[in-house]
């Protein structure tokens, strides 16, 4: 039997899935435990399918490495440099590149599991997209697991800085909208009234757990989701409830949320433009004196070696 993987890929790759490089190998052992510990009692890897959705360099699929030799991986991801090193370095999964949108380049039915760590988490735009692909590419009756944002990471994430978690107002709450994937992307919470409302219309929510601990404090939530009969659509999935109040409540503040943001970053424009000005004017100061212009013959000489 194989043994789990230790190699660890380099710090840029490592730190851009969340976490320290030093880090690395514990979050991926908790990530693998986690995922253990929400499966169904009778569970076997024998035989089966799984994807890691979101797997990046392979940190959660490197845990995996001793079920390879009965089940098959496979991880897909947006970032071409990670999957290059996960192909180079972990030849026991397979690996497929995937675009900014769905659908995966995947047959529809052929996985008995898939699961997603810090996905679902920073997904604006495309979130029912991906999980309608979800739906399409499990098996009947087969597993999601994700991890999503709650309560529990609403201060420590910084989105609390200016108001409190308030869960019938939260829905789906999106941060940080104008955030660069390298920085972490936008950060998105989420309601369990509202995952059970949306993510419920296509699967049924096998388990629920809002909070979870990670060395001693509370983290991400887990969600696991067994797949319905029939199809589902994007249009599906994120359609408001008309009949349920809180889906108003939640739109409106996640509305006033951008604004603020909005208006912040405004700001922060505002006061670099000024700060630029007075290191202009300053800068026009000294172009202006007697001292630059003494000075510009040992300029102009020292440019001429830099070019020689």
């Amino acid at each position: 039997m194989a043994a789990s993987s230790t190699t660890q890929p380099p710090d840029r790759l490592a730190t851009r899935v969340g976490g320290s490089a030093d880090g690395y190998r514990e979050i991926a052992q908790f990530h693998r435990e986690r995922i253990g510990s929400l499966l169904p009692a009778d569970w076997s890897w024998q035989g089966k399918r799984i994807l890691d959705f979101g797997c990046g360099p392979g940190r959660t699929l490197s845990e995996f490495a001793a079920e390879a030799d009965e089940a098959e991986f496979v991880g897909c991801d947006i970032h071409a440099e990670s999957l290059e090193w996960a192909r180079a370095n972990l030849p026991q999964f397979t690996f497929v590149q995937n675009r900014e949108e769905p659908p995966l380049d995947l047959p529809s039915s052929s996985f008995d599991l898939i699961y997603g760590v810090s996905v679902f988490t920073h997904l604006t735009e495309h979130w029912s997209g991906w999980l309608a692909e979800v739906h399409r590419l499990l098996k009947p009756g087969g597993l999601g697991i994700f991890s999503f944002l709650g309560e529990a990471l609403w201060q420590p994430f910084g989105a609390g800085t200016h108001a409190e978690w308030v869960e019938d107002e939260t829905g789906m709450l999106v941060t940080l909208p104008a955030r660069s994937w390298d920085e972490g992307g936008p950060n998105v919470f989420h309601s369990e009234w509202w995952l059970r409302e949306h993510w419920g219309r296509g699967f049924e929510i096998a388990e629920l757990r809002a909070r979870d601990t990670w060395r001693g404090a509370e983290g991400h939530g887990w969600i696991v989701l067994r797949r319905q009969a029939g199809e589902v659509t994007a249009e599906q999935l994120a359609r408001p409830n008309p009949s349920d109040p809180r889906e108003a409540r939640a739109l409106a503040r996640n509305l006033d949320l951008l604004m603020w943001e909005a208006r912040g970053q405004a700001e922060h424009a505002e006061r670099l433009q000024h700060e630029l000005a007075g290191v202009r004017a300053e800068l026009e100061g000294v172009y202006a004196g007697r001292s630059w212009r003494l000075t510009a013959p040992l300029r102009a000489a020292a440019s001429a070696t830099r070019r020689g």
